[in-house]
């Protein structure tokens, strides 16, 4: 089986790592041909997460690349959409530019509220079912939790599979073992975009830390998050984690174990 996966964003990215990345080798091993096209790459990430602002040359350059990639996509048997294929663009556009083959829907969180419940009237009426219609027409929608594959059911998708988001811990070595001075380690990997939401476990954590000597790392998050509360910051870094080159090229290809760069 050939199969392209359109992510949202290169590996750096938490959320496409850790939906599309991480599973990359198990498919090839397992037989699939397997590309990967990010639509966002590192140039991008590294300009959002210094100075939290989007790069629009670096979207204008993922648009264009993504079209082209769309151009070639009719020789795979599966597609595989990380959210959808252009973001902030109607339905229409996607599904003139999509080839008429299978494709899975992948979702971590709920990206139809930033359409739906949207302060403007104009971004709720053109994509507010924007990401309803994407999950009627998937051939599979792999959802994150629950809520997330119960607006799927409701939207009309065909097939609907529940797949946490989770992280292969044999990439991580260590991870499971004590510190040096005995205590645990509570880790947690992301972005600074999304390190914010920390802030509602952090009276749980001053707890956990204080009563039973407990240690928080915190992976991709930028900067402490927390007021109170002592965190060891550590950058993410694709070295120890995978060996995908797909931060420096556009779009990877691979079969079997191994992954060639274009």
């Amino acid at each position: 089986m050939r199969v392209l996966f359109l992510t949202r964003y290169c590996i750096k990215g938490a959320s496409s790592r850790i939906r599309a990345y991480q599973y990359s080798d198990y498919m090839r091993e397992n037989g699939i041909q397997l590309t990967i096209s990010p639509l966002l790459d590192i140039n991008y990430l590294n300009k959002l997460y210094e100075s939290k602002k989007n790069d629009p040359i670096s979207i204008a350059k993922g648009f264009f690349r993504r079209v082209v990639n769309l151009r070639t996509s009719g020789k795979y048997d599966l597609l595989w959409i990380e959210k959808e294929v252009f973001p902030w663009l109607p339905f229409f556009f996607e599904k003139a530019l999509v080839p008429a083959i299978p494709y899975v829907a992948d979702y971590d969180d709920a990206i139809f509220h930033q359409y739906d419940i949207h302060p403007r009237q104009i971004v709720s009426r053109l994509l507010g079912r924007k990401i309803d219609e994407i999950m009627a027409n998937a051939a599979v929608v792999t959802a994150g939790n629950e809520y997330i594959a119960s607006r799927a059911r409701k939207a009309g998708a065909k097939r609907v599979e529940i797949i946490p988001s989770v992280i292969d811990l044999s990439k991580y070595p260590g991870i499971m073992g004590k510190t040096e001075e005995g205590s645990f380690m509570i880790g947690w990997i992301g972005s600074p975009s999304t390190a914010k939401h920390l802030l509602e476990a952090e009276a749980a954590l001053k707890q956990v830390c204080k009563n039973h000597g407990g240690k928080v790392v915190l992976v991709g998050a930028g900067e402490n998050p927390f007021s109170g509360l002592m965190a060891t910051i550590q950058d993410w870094d694709e070295a120890t984690e995978t060996r995908e080159e797909s931060c420096l090229f556009p779009t990877i290809h691979g079969r079997g174990g191994s992954a060639a760069s274009n």
